[in-house]
């Protein structure tokens, strides 16, 4: 399954903060492959914390 169809299928499950996060990443793919943690905080405007825990899971 790839990032596109897991996050669909786990959207009901996550915080605003998470989906604002993978729709990011989700239309940024090529680019998020090469941004850091605190890059990726600061161009969704969501904590650290956030961006953790979403790809954790």
């Amino acid at each position: 399954m790839d990032f596109i169809e897991k996050f669909r299928d786990q959207q009901n499950k996550l915080t605003k903060s998470e989906i604002k996060l993978g729709n990011y990443i989700a239309s940024h793919n090529r680019e998020v492959i090469y941004d850091t943690l605190k890059a990726l905080s600061d161009n969704t405007k969501t904590s650290d914390a956030t961006v953790l825990r979403f790809l954790k899971n």
